[in-house]
């Protein structure tokens, strides 16, 4: 018979993005201990974070407000999850400025 279970030992998780994306924030569920997340840039730099301690059963929202992130890596020491990933995607504009999109409208 199975009995499903989280990983009481922990592991981690992955993510690599086919674009940089301008990470905005994630929500942790029962980690119980603070996990390591390791953001890696477009440039190749690098910032380790620690998310919240999150009590058995309950979750915490965490918010990052990092952009152009390539990947991002969550070492959890002892069971828990992640779920609610928000992030976009910044399309280059008009300007040099990412967020500038060129007018089309009539004058």
């Amino acid at each position: 018979m199975s009995n499903p279970n989280d990983r009481a030992n922990g592991g981690t998780f992955t993510f690599a993005f086919d674009k940089p994306v301008n990470l905005e924030s994630m929500t942790f569920l029962d980690t119980e201990s603070a996990p390591k997340i390791t953001l890696t840039f477009e440039d190749g730099s690098t910032e380790v974070l620690f998310g919240p301690e999150v009590a058995d059963g309950a979750q915490a929202l965490f918010t990052f407000n990092k952009e152009k992130v390539t990947q991002m890596k969550i070492r959890l020491k002892e069971s828990g999850a992640v779920d609610n990933i928000k992030y976009n995607t910044c399309e280059g504009g008009g300007n040099g400025d990412p967020h500038i999109k060129p007018w089309d409208g009539e004058r």
